[in-house]
C-alpha cells in the first residue's frame, strides 16, 4: 500500500482485500461517490458479519478501540475505520505523512484525512471475506490486530 501511495500517479487510488472474492464487485459503490465528486474518500460499510457467516467474532474490543480512536483525533464518528474496502481521490495522499505497516493503516489513513478537511462516505457493501470466530485463533488475530491499532494511534499522538 505504501508503494501504491507514493507513485502518485493516478486520479484516484482504490484499496481492497484480496479475500472478498466474487463479492469484489461491489467495490464499484466505492468508486462513484469519488469520482462524481460527492466526496472525497468512501469506506466500505459491511453487513455484520454473522449475517453472512452465521457465526460470532469477537467482543468489540477492535472495532471499538479504532472508533474511539478515530473519534479522539476527529471528533467524528465512524464505524467503518477498520474497512480496508476504500477509494481515496489522489490529492488526499499527500496528506498521509504516516503510513504504518499491518493492521494500523486504515485507522491512520482516516485519521490523516479528517483532519485535514476530506470528506468522506461510508458506503454499505454486500462483501463477504474471512472473518475471525471466537477460537483461540481468532482471539490471537484479535489481539495482533488491537496492539496495531493502539501502537498506531500512540505514534500519531507522538507526531503531532
Amino acid at each position: 500500500m505504501r508503494k501504491a501511495i507514493e507513485e502518485r500517479e493516478y486520479d484516484y487510488i482504490g484499496f481492497v482485500d484480496g479475500d472478498l472474492g466474487l463479492t469484489s464487485v461491489e467495490v464499484e459503490k466505492l468508486i462513484y461517490p469519488v469520482i462524481t465528486d460527492e466526496v472525497d474518500f468512501t469506506i466500505a460499510k459491511f453487513p455484520e458479519s454473522n449475517v453472512n457467516t452465521k457465526t460470532k467474532g469477537g467482543f468489540g474490543f477492535v472495532k471499538g478501540l479504532a472508533k474511539k480512536g478515530v473519534y479522539y483525533y476527529t471528533k467524528k464518528e465512524i464505524n467503518t475505520s477498520l474497512s480496508g474496502q476504500r477509494v481515496y481521490k489522489k490529492e488526499i495522499m499527500k496528506y498521509m505523512k504516516y503510513i504504518p505497516d499491518r493492521y494500523g493503516i486504515e485507522v491512520a489513513m482516516t485519521v490523516q484525512a479528517l483532519e485535514n478537511g476530506f470528506t468522506f462516505k461510508e458506503v454499505p457493501v454486500n462483501m463477504t471475506h474471512r472473518y475471525s470466530d471466537r477460537s483461540l485463533e481468532g482471539f490471537k488475530h484479535r489481539g495482533k490486530q488491537f496492539l496495531d491499532i493502539f501502537k498506531t494511534l500512540i505514534i500519531m499522538y507522538f507526531r503531532r
